[in-house]
């Protein structure tokens, strides 16, 4: 799966948690939010060390451009991001609610480690996604 298929599929199973995510299709959405996190703060950071203190001008018109945007492209990845990584758990067989995990202390470097390992064959949640 490449990262624009990879992006399309998430973002258009936004809110469905039945089915299975391939490692790839999860890695591949994590790396393309990661790039837009990225340039978002970049873009909001620049813009915000060049702004004058005489008033909103072009820089401050820029600086609230990008930080609605970035606000708005991270409430849509927000339940995809959700979804995608209740997808993965579920195509190492493991159950949604494994996903509450996050909300302990260091329980996302358990998550993390149910996100590496590869699909399982077929199994309640449905077909290998990797055939």
């Amino acid at each position: 799966m490449e990262i624009t298929e990879a992006v399309k599929t998430c973002l258009s199973k936004s809110f469905k948690l039945d089915g299975r995510a391939s490692r790839s299709e999860y890695w591949y959405f994590v790396l393309f939010q990661f790039c837009l996190y990225f340039v978002g703060i970049v873009i909001m950071s620049l813009s915000a060390a060049f702004q004058s203190d005489s008033g909103l001008g072009i820089v401050g018109g820029l600086f609230l451009l990008v930080g609605g945007l970035f606000l708005l492209a991270t409430l849509a990845c927000v339940p995809a991001s959700i979804c995608a990584q209740i997808r993965r758990l579920h195509d190492v067989g493991k159950p949604s609610v494994y996903w509450f995990i996050n909300l302990v202390p260091f329980g996302g470097l358990v998550l993390l480690y149910f996100c590496v390992l590869p699909s399982v064959a077929d199994n309640e949640f449905g077909e290998c996604p990797c055939k």
